[in-house]
C-alpha cells in the first residue's frame, strides 16, 4: 500500500501520460524496496533535521565563545541585556541601569547590534 502510494506521488511529478490503471499494473518486490525506503528516510533526517540543528548550535558556540564586555544579548527568557562580565560559563548582564544579574553562557540565545537597546528605549 505504501509502495502504490510512493508510485502515484512520483508519477504526479514524471512527466509520464500514466493513467492510475497502468500504475497498478507496476509491481515491485516490496523487500527489495524497503532498504532504499529506510535510507532515503535517513538521508531525509539528517539533510532536514539533524544538519540543520547542528550548524545553529555551531554559531551559538561561536557567538558564545566571543562575548566580551558591551556587547549586547538576548537571553533565553526574551529579556534584552548588556554584558558587564564574562567568566568560565556565567556571565553578568545588566538588564537595567542598577540591576545586574549572573546566568549561564548556555542561556544566551542571540546576539543583537549594539545600540539596539538604546534605539528600543528612544534614547
Amino acid at each position: 500500500m505504501i509502495l502504490k502510494f510512493l508510485i502515484y506521488f512520483i508519477f504526479l511529478f514524471y512527466p509520464y501520460n500514466a493513467s492510475f490503471a497502468e500504475i497498478d499494473k507496476i509491481s515491485v518486490n516490496n523487500e527489495s524496496f524497503l532498504p532504499i525506503f529506510f535510507i532515503c528516510f535517513i538521508v531525509f533526517l539528517y539533510f532536514y533535521i539533524i544538519r540543520p540543528q547542528s550548524k545553529k548550535e555551531k554559531v551559538l558556540k561561536t557567538i558564545r565563545d566571543n562575548l566580551v564586555k558591551g556587547d549586547e544579548v538576548i537571553i533565553s527568557n526574551g529579556i534584552l541585556s548588556t554584558i558587564v562580565n564574562v567568566k568560565d560559563q556565567w556571565v553578568i548582564v545588566s538588564i537595567s541601569e542598577n540591576c545586574e544579574i549572573i546566568i549561564q553562557k548556555n542561556s544566551i540565545i542571540q546576539e543583537v547590534p549594539k545600540g539596539t537597546i538604546k534605539h528600543m528605549l528612544g534614547k
